[in-house]
Order: C-alpha cells, then sequence, then structure tokens
C-alpha cells in the first residue's frame, strides 16, 4: 500500500522512492487527494485542506513535495515555494510571472483564503491594493457571508472575472411586469479586460450598499452579463421540519437555516463568455 495515496476519476498523486530496483513508500506528514480536478492537501494540525488545481504534468511533483503552513498560514515546500506562488508560474509561465513581481505585483487569493490555490482563486495585484483589500473588503466577505455571500473568480480559459453572489438572506427580484421572485444566486461577468481593481470595486459597492440599505443595485456595475437563479421552496412534512437536506424527485436539497446552513460560496460559471466571444 503507499502511503498516501488516494485515487478519484483515474487520477491520483503517488508518493515513491526508488532504492535498489523496488518501488518503496515514501513517508510523508502530508495525505494527498485528487477529486473533481483539484488536488486536496492535508497534514496533522490544519484547520482545513489546501487545495490547487490538478493538471497532469505538475500533479507527481505537488505530490511528492512535503507541505507545511508558513508563518502568514500559506501552504509552502522547501523545494517548490508557496503553493499559490508555484501554481501561478506553471499556469501564466515563469517569465510572466517574474514580470508582475518586478512591478510590485503579487499573487492574490481572491477569497482570501490563504489555503485555497486553484488556479480560479489566483490573480495578480499591485501589493498596496492587497493590502487595502485585506482592510476592508475582504473583511466584509467574511462578516457578511451569512447575510450574502460574495465571491470573486477568474476563469483562466477565458480570462473573464466573475463575481457570484450567494443569497443567503430572502432576496428577491421583479420581473417586468411586477412580480416578485426570491432568488438563490446571482453571477456578474466581465470583459477579459476588465481591470481586477474594479471587479473589487464593484464587490465592495454591492456589500456596502446592502449592509446600509437592505438593497443593491446591479446596474452600476461594471459587468457585461447577468445571470439569476430563482430560489425554490418546498412544503416540509412533519419529518423534514428540523432535516438540514430533503429529497426531491432524486434531488438532494439543502435547507437553508440563519446561523446554521447557509451558502458559503456559490461556483463559478465555467466557461461563461461575453456576447461578443
Amino acid at each position: 500500500m503507499l502511503e498516501g495515496l488516494s485515487v478519484q476519476n483515474g487520477k491520483g498523486c503517488v508518493k515513491e522512492i526508488i532504492k535498489g530496483g523496488d518501488i518503496m513508500p515514501r513517508k510523508s506528514p502530508n495525505t494527498f487527494t485528487v477529486e473533481n480536478d483539484v488536488i486536496y492537501i492535508n497534514r496533522d494540525g490544519w484547520q482545513g485542506l489546501a487545495m490547487a488545481t490538478y493538471r497532469e504534468d505538475y500533479a507527481d511533483e505537488v505530490c511528492n513535495a512535503t507541505w507545511r503552513l508558513d508563518n502568514n498560514e500559506y501552504p509552502i515546500s522547501s523545494k517548490l515555494g508557496t503553493l499559490h506562488s508555484y501554481m501561478a508560474k506553471k499556469w501564466y509561465g515563469e517569465d510572466k510571472y517574474n514580470e508582475m513581481k518586478e512591478q510590485g505585483f503579487i499573487v492574490e487569493h481572491m477569497n482570501n483564503h490563504h489555503l485555497d490555490s486553484r488556479i480560479t482563486n489566483l490573480t495578480f495585484l499591485l501589493k498596496r491594493y492587497n493590502t487595502a483589500k485585506g482592510q476592508s473588503l475582504d473583511i466584509d466577505m467574511r462578516e457578511m457571508r451569512q447575510r450574502l455571500a460574495v465571491t470573486m473568480y477568474r476563469d483562466f480559459n477565458t480570462g473573464c472575472y466573475q463575481i457570484s453572489i450567494g443569497c443567503n438572506d430572502l432576496i428577491s427580484t421583479k420581473t417586468p411586469d411586477g412580480e416578485e421572485v426570491p432568488i438563490h444566486g446571482i453571477w456578474l461577468l466581465y470583459l477579459p479586460e476588465t481591470d481586477y481593481r474594479l471587479v473589487i470595486a464593484d464587490a465592495q459597492n454591492i456589500l456596502t450598499e446592502y449592509e446600509t440599505s437592505g438593497m443593491f443595485n446591479l446596474g452600476r456595475g461594471r459587468h457585461c452579463k447577468i445571470r439569476l437563479e430563482a430560489a425554490q421552496f418546498f412544503q416540509l412534512s412533519k419529518d423534514e421540519i428540523n432535516a438540514d437536506c430533503i429529497q426531491r424527485n432524486g434531488e438532494t436539497y439543502l435547507i437553508g437555516r440563519p446561523g446554521r446552513i447557509w451558502i458559503h460560496a456559490l461556483a463559478m460559471q465555467e466557461g461563461w463568455l461575453p456576447d461578443h466571444e
């Protein structure tokens, strides 16, 4: 048995060394799992799983490294450096990474989760703007999440930023004929050339407006497209009143309960493009 090996969907991270012609397990403090194109890294004492986007050309290198957390809680390897910098180099290239670093940019975790180095969560941002975001938007996103779960992404394949909004509060919009429709989720799409700082500003405006007035106006944002998903309501049986999830027509639904069950983040709309693309 290879210690720390976990295989999902035909993919796995094999941690081994060759000694005297025999394949021997390499002992490691980390465990690795690959699922849905994400490498999950764990270690005793960590408060969560580190994440990196799976790609076959570097998966073995990631899984053969030993990862710990540095003083800022970033996963780091003595061989590969910080996980987020490693991922940026692999996806954007060493030359681009070094060019941005020389200009004062850092690799930014858009959701401010230091363990999340999936490429959809990484972009470049000048250090001073990263510091400002850490003292404002990052705090507001965390404190408001149980009411309005705002998350930013960048789809590497399209070059487009997105904002997703999970509606934990009861939020509705009006149809053209005036009917109110409760909303579960909202997604905003930005043109590829949109500056990330403008996306940050839109996310901040949404949270500030909602916190101060109980509503937000998407008409003032810099996005080019919007997607809405209506909330679903079900009549619960007596046995379901206190349940966390229910089954309907073969589908499982979580029951939103303030302070107990809420949307943490809505996933990115992968491959979503502006109309002109």
